[in-house]
C-alpha cells in the first residue's frame, strides 16, 4: 500500500491535472468545482475500497489461519484418541490370547495326563 505522503502527492497531482483539463475545456468555475468534487469523491472511494479490500484480505487470512489451527488441534486430538483406542484393543486382544493359550495348555496337560494313565494300565 502506498505511503500517505505518496498518496497525498498523487492526489494533489491528480487535482492539478483535473483543474488544467477543466480550464482547457473552458468549463465555468462552478462546473470546475463540481468536477473536482466528483474527482475527489471518486479518489476517496477508490482509496476506501482499496483499504477495505486489504483489511478484508487480512481478516480472511486471520480466519483461515485460525481455522487451520483448530483443524490441526482436532486432528491431533482425534489421532490421540484413536491411538488410545488401538492400545486398548491390543491390550484386550493380548489378554484374550493369553487366556486362549492358558486354556490350550490346560487341555494339553489334561490330554498328557490321560495318555500317561492309559500308558500305565
Amino acid at each position: 500500500m502506498p505511503c500517505p505522503q505518496n498518496r497525498l502527492s498523487h492526489t494533489l497531482a491528480s487535482k492539478i491535472g483535473a483543474a488544467i483539463a477543466i480550464h482547457n475545456r473552458g468549463q465555468s468555475h462552478a462546473e470546475a468545482i463540481r468536477t473536482l468534487q466528483v474527482k475527489e469523491a471518486n479518489d476517496r472511494a477508490a482509496t476506501l475500497s482499496s483499504e477495505s479490500t486489504a483489511k478484508a484480505r487480512l481478516e480472511a487470512d486471520r480466519i483461515l489461519a485460525e481455522g487451520k489451527e483448530q483443524a490441526q488441534a482436532i486432528i491431533e486430538e482425534e489421532t490421540k484418541k484413536a491411538q488410545q483406542y488401538a492400545l486398548l484393543i491390543i491390550d484386550k486382544a493380548s489378554g484374550k490370547a493369553v487366556s486362549i493359550l492358558e486354556e490350550a495348555n490346560a487341555q494339553i496337560l489334561a490330554l498328557a495326563s490321560n495318555l500317561s494313565q492309559k500308558g500305565r494300565r
